[in-house]
């Protein structure tokens, strides 16, 4: 069907079908708003100037008339539709003018702009922007990079089962909240964007991000950051900018099983990191806080060592890290709770009595056995064995205990350099205090 208005001029659009070359889609290539405009001038004008504005004569931008929707909007027909645009095309949405099919949203994918690199280093270019004056809600497969997002009300990511969401490089505004996506999608990533929000309540109500980074949310004075009774609740990386009136976080389920990537708190004065509701008594493992960390094993001279052992336990999980070196003398293992790749967790926060006020703090001490004989890999013959315990950096000292909202706790590369020799087995005197950097 390609670009399809069943009810004629004035009523609702739709694209649908890749591979179909109805109204005007050149069959076997993605949806273009330009395609559209071409197709339906009146109904999806694209304009040039308006009074009290100035658009560009150059980028293409559009002032949609009627309900645009990606995907056909009947259940059943789940031909293949994708929607692709990197001609920093702009759209002017009146209302709730723009939607994507619930009913056929696992065949339907959604991309602005083009992506730039990968991981941590991703980012995007030629974007465009949406502009919305009502909730945008984003469902099916969605990739937005270097793209301005605005709505005056709220933004959500709702990805489903087997479907991802990739968020690089883009700038997201909403009026009140946003939805980070749903307990039952299967990634959300979000790296390097920065969420706005000018709302005073709870600017995030739920989260299900599976990776991430470089990410900023910012609003001046919000309730708190993010409010949510969901079991399952996934935080990454991100830095939490403004003045919340009650606390960062809000938890209010008896059952929480939340994790934290890398949170770089507000610290407002006077204002908890973490609130939970009046009467529920939270497990100690219940809102765990984790950090990066990257090991690097090198030899006496500096040179990376691979098929190293390398075997972590802390004093209050038990071992942590079963992993060896790779040729470049790096560990990759997975925290088998959450499957991220190179995080531990520094401390949890629980409430051990029921009370709003109440803030438990648990951290932890780590042993670390450097081509050692307690992981599942025998040492590598020629070195000797190194065992290290540490705390956590950042943790701050309160008297002979420690703050209990204190403590930036900050993302950790070690360099351990083994001696030559032959390795050995731990006694009571083999572990030496380190200052992790």
């Amino acid at each position: 069907m390609g670009w399809f208005q069943p009810g004629g001029a004035g009523t609702a659009i739709y694209c649908y079908d890749d591979a179909d070359a109805t109204g005007g889609h050149a069959a076997g290539s993605p949806h273009t708003w330009l395609e559209c405009n071409t197709t339906f001038p009146v109904d999806f004008p694209r304009l040039q100037s308006a009074a009290g504005a100035t658009y560009s004569a150059t980028n293409r931008q559009y002032l949609p008339a009627v309900l645009v929707t990606i995907g056909h909007p009947t259940a059943g027909n789940t031909a293949a539709t994708s929607f692709v645009d990197a001609t920093d095309a702009d759209l002017f949405v009146i209302g709730s003018r723009l939607a994507f099919t619930t009913a056929n949203a696992t065949t339907t994918s959604f991309t602005m702009g083009t992506k730039i690199g990968t991981g941590e280093r991703m980012s995007g270019k030629n974007g465009g922007s949406i502009h919305m004056s009502a909730n945008l809600i984003f469902r099916g497969t969605v990739n937005l990079y270097g793209t301005a997002i605005d709505s005056t009300v709220q933004i959500q990511f709702l990805n489903g089962t087997g479907l991802s969401m990739t968020v690089a490089g883009c700038i997201l505004q909403a009026g009140s909240s946003f939805v980070l996506g749903n307990s039952t999608g299967t990634a959300l990533e979000l790296w390097n964007n920065s969420l706005v929000s000018a709302g005073t309540g709870n600017i995030i109500t739920a989260s299900f991000v599976t990776s991430g980074g470089g990410n900023i949310l910012a609003c001046t004075a919000p309730g708190s950051f993010l409010s949510s009774a969901a079991s399952n609740v996934v935080l990454g990386d991100i830095q939490l900018s403004g003045a919340p009136t009650v606390a960062d976080l809000r938890c209010s389920t008896q059952t929480p099983f939340w994790t934290l990537n890398n949170i770089r708190w507000s610290d407002t004065p006077g204002v908890p990191r973490i609130a939970f509701s009046g009467g529920i008594v939270l497990p100690q493992d219940g809102v765990a806080d984790f950090r990066s960390y990257d090991v690097k094993v090198v030899d006496p001279t500096g040179n990376s060592v691979s098929g190293i052992p390398v075997y972590m336990t802390s004093d209050v999980d038990g071992a942590v890290l079963d992993g060896v070196t790779d040729e470049d003398g790096n560990v990759v293992f997975t925290w088998p709770a959450t499957g991220a790749t190179n995080v531990l967790p520094v401390r949890d926060y629980y409430d051990s009595v029921g009370s709003v006020s109440n803030l438990d703090e648990r951290d932890r001490v780590y042993l670390a056995e450097i081509n050692g004989f307690s992981g599942s890999t025998a040492p590598t013959q020629g070195f000797g064995t190194k065992f290290i315990t540490f705390e956590w950096p950042g943790r701050d000292r309160l008297g002979t205990g420690y703050s209990p909202d204190g403590g930036s706790f900050q993302k950790v590369l070690d360099v351990i350099q083994l001696d030559y020799g032959t390795p050995s087995h731990a006694v009571s005197t083999s572990w030496i205090e380190r200052t992790v950097p």
